[in-house]
C-alpha cells in the first residue's frame, strides 16, 4: 500500500516522505480498527486543527482507497460540525466533494455513528493531549499542533 501524495513528497524531501510513508501505513495498518474508524480519527484530527487542505485530502483519498465510502466521510464531517466549527466543516466538505470524483456509494450500507464518535475522540484528544484509543494518530497530530 502507498500512500496517496508521497511520490510528490519523495520529490520534494525524500526523508520527510519516507517518514511520512511510515507513520501512515501504522496508522492505516491498525488491526485493531476498521479502515472507517481510521478514516474517521484522522478527519477528527484534521478539523481539530483545521488541517482541511492537504491533510484532509490525502486522508479522505485514502480512506476511499479502502473501501469507506463518500456518505460516510460526509457524515463523520457533519457530525463534527459542532466541535470545530460549522466553517471549518464546511471547507472540508468543499475540499472533500473535489476529492470524491466517484460517487457510486450506497449510503444506507456505510452511515454508522461509531465512526462520529471516534472523531469526535480524536477531536477531544487533539485539543487535550488526553489520551484516546486512536491515540496513535492523535500522537502525532499532537506533536504537529505543539510545534512552535
Amino acid at each position: 500500500m502507498t500512500l496517496p501524495g508521497i511520490d510528490h513528497l519523495s520529490a520534494l524531501s525524500p526523508a520527510f516522505a519516507a517518514d511520512a510513508q511510515a507513520l501512515g501505513m501504522r496508522a492505516w495498518g491498525q488491526t485493531t480498527r476498521t479502515p472507517r474508524e481510521t478514516a474517521a480519527a484522522f478527519l477528527g484530527c484534521d478539523l481539530a486543527l483545521g488541517l482541511v487542505e492537504l491533510p484532509l485530502r490525502l486522508h479522505t483519498t485514502m480512506a476511499r482507497q479502502l473501501g469507506v465510502s463518500t456518505a460516510y466521510l460526509i457524515d463523520v464531517i457533519v457530525e463534527l460540525a459542532p466541535a470545530v466549527g460549522y466553517p471549518q466543516a464546511a471547507q472540508a466538505l468543499v475540499n472533500l466533494a473535489d476529492v470524491t470524483v466517484d460517487q457510486d456509494d450506497d449510503p444506507a450500507t456505510e452511515r454508522e455513528i461509531a465512526g462520529g464518535r471516534a472523531a469526535a475522540r480524536s477531536v477531544l484528544g487533539v485539543r487535550s493531549g488526553g489520551p484516546v484509543d486512536v491515540g496513535d494518530i492523535v500522537i502525532e497530530y499532537g506533536t504537529i499542533r505543539s510545534t512552535p
